[in-house]
């Protein structure tokens, strides 16, 4: 940097410069430096009158520490580096420091003198030949001067802070407005929100309910010419084909209902431990008309020495009765299916191989959502929701386990591997389908109340009761059943909850009140609210048309049974 640093001049040459006598003029300049409008003048008067041609003052910014051009001077300098440099040398223990500084353009270099003073102040001179004896004679008057300078530094920041807090309120409230008026707006559409899912959950069951009623009395029906001895083959076949197809229009409803209630977070689970080798042998048993009329090859590898999981039996049922359905429904016919379970530590493992269509890529990632199937072809060509997955997967994710799917590509089949956790204690078989408790066979035959508008499914429905031996009576109507009740006695009723003149729900409590009966609901609404209704109701049970009737049966003989032993 091209400055020196001048020895201290002695007081008696500083008098011998005639100081004193122009000392009264540097302070009206100085005292007119202080005055905003005045400022310029007095800049030009006092460089003038130090031989320079510009003069600059600096004071101390104590935010950040360093010198800054005072207020009314130019706040921007040319080549900051070297100003900084500059300003850093100069120094209260000296009298003065020359050097060349570029102003008022980069290019533009002039020698420069500046002084400093104790507190944070400096005074530079530029241009022409500055005078050492003024520069000190200014540096006198400077912390004064500096003093005044820095007030009004801080009048300006002060000024500015409260405009910027003025503005900072401003957008605070403009800010405050437009979040109330956004919560609003949120209120409003999650209120829209909310109701539309209601309507949406209302709407499907009600859907619900308009479908299984008809179904109830198809598959009742069918139920009971299945059940008829003697019947020809091709009967039986076409028989069989109206139930399996009757049951898939079930499962499609069940599949609906079961996504709401994932949605919600509201699936219920009962869990008990459960042998999942008994599981999937029962899931294969369940199949195997499906698999016989493909003509698949099974086959059948349980390696797994642990598998005793914690699950709830009939939805981990659900789960591998969709990922053995999904497999046969994919797998051409005359194809193979492979289910093979396995330990990894305390994991067990089920995989479910088919040789079908396989997955392409770009869809393994989204098999599992909700109306997601592997293009719009498959989609023509095989039919479905696209839900099964879905549930299987939300199903699988409650009990605390894993589902995944692998396929090498389209026309490399897939496999679909359920992990659980095992646990040590030994169980019994599952009993899935509602077949009887053991050791409940011979118990005392029921007097039954069937409620049932539909003349249909009541009409069927009462013919299967008496065919297990029950004494049936009934109603089409509340008015009708509490009559009923009044002239003669009955262990248990059957009550659809939907009737002409009343709800089943309030049969269900005055006959609960006021004659002790207990009930078995009957609907064909099947939501979680409706299942909780009906038990407050004072239900034993809540059974979704159309019923499957070894589910009747099997609550039919425990009902027996229990009465029995408390008879």
């Amino acid at each position: 940097m091209d400055f020196t640093i001048a020895r201290p001049s002695s007081a008696s040459s500083l008098v011998d410069a005639g100081l004193p006598r122009r000392f009264a003029e540097l302070l009206e300049l100085a005292a007119r430096l202080t005055e905003a409008p005045r400022r310029g003048e007095a800049i030009r008067a006092l460089a003038e009158h130090a031989g320079a041609v510009h003069l600059l003052v600096f004071v101390v910014d104590h935010e950040i520490g360093v010198l800054l051009p005072a207020p009314g001077f130019p706040q921007t300098l040319p080549d900051a580096g070297r100003w900084r440099s500059f300003l850093d040398g100069l120094s209260p223990d000296v009298p003065y420091t020359k050097g060349v500084l570029p102003y008022p353009r980069r290019d533009d270099l002039m020698p420069a003198l500046g002084v400093a003073v104790a507190g944070g102040a400096a005074l530079v001179l530029l241009g022409g030949t500055p005078d050492p004896q003024t520069a000190l004679a200014l540096r006198v008057v400077l912390p004064v001067l500096a003093s005044a300078l820095r007030g009004e530094q801080a009048a300006r920041a002060a000024e500015g802070h409260a405009a910027v807090a003025r503005h900072a309120a401003s957008q605070a409230k403009l800010l405050a407005s437009s979040l109330d008026n956004a919560r609003h707006a949120l209120q409003g559409a999650l209120g829209e929100a909310e109701a539309a899912n209601n309507a949406k959950d209302q709407f499907l069951a009600v859907l619900s309910h308009e479908l299984r009623t008809p179904l109830a009395p198809v598959l009742t029906t069918v139920t009971a010419l299945l059940a008829e001895p003697g019947l020809g083959a091709d009967l039986r076949n076409s028989l069989e084909i109206i139930r399996r197809n009757t049951e898939l229009e079930v499962r499609l409803i069940d599949d609906l209902l079961d996504l709401t209630r994932v949605a919600k977070g509201k699936m219920p689970l009962s869990f008990a431990t459960v042998d999942a080798h008994a599981l999937v042998r029962q899931t294969l048993e369940i199949c195997q008309s499906d698999i016989y009329r493909k003509g698949l090859n099974v086959t059948l590898r349980l390696d797994a020495t642990e598998h005793q999981v914690r699950a709830d039996p009939a939805r981990l049922h659900q789960v591998l009765w969709n990922l053995v359905k999904n497999a046969i429904k994919f797998t051409p016919e005359g194809g193979r299916l492979e289910l093979a379970s396995t330990n990894e530590g305390r994991q067990f493992r089920i995989d479910v191989t088919d040789s079908g269509i396989g997955i392409e890529p770009q869809f393994l990632d989204r098999i599992f959502d909700a109306f997601e199937q592997t293009g719009g072809a498959v989609t023509r060509r095989f039919g479905g929701l696209g839900l099964g997955l879905a549930i299987a997967k939300a199903l699988v994710q409650a009990h605390d386990g894993k589902l995944v799917a692998r396929s090498a590509g389209m026309g490399e089949g897939a496999t679909f591997s359920l992990t659980l956790s095992v646990v040590s204690q030994p169980s019994s078989p599952p009993r899935v389908g509602g077949s009887p408790p053991p050791g409940t066979e011979g118990v005392k035959r029921l007097r039954l109340l069937l409620v049932e508008d539909h003349r249909d499914t009541a009409a069927v429905m009462s013919r299967l009761l008496r065919g297990l031996g029950h004494e049936v009576a009934t109603a089409g109507t509340v008015a009708a059943a509490l009559r009923l009740v009044r002239e003669q006695p009955f262990d248990l009723v059957l009550s659809d909850l939907g009737l002409p003149d009343g709800s089943g729900m309030d049969l269900m409590r005055e006959l609960k009140q006021h004659f002790g009966l207990r009930g078995v609901a009957i609907s064909g609404y099947g939501t979680e609210d409706d299942v909780l209704r009906a038990k407050d109701a004072g239900f034993i049970a809540h059974l979704t048309k159309p019923v499957n009737f070894q589910q009747v049966q099997a609550i039919l003989t425990q009902f027996a049974a229990t009465n029995a032993s408390r008879a």
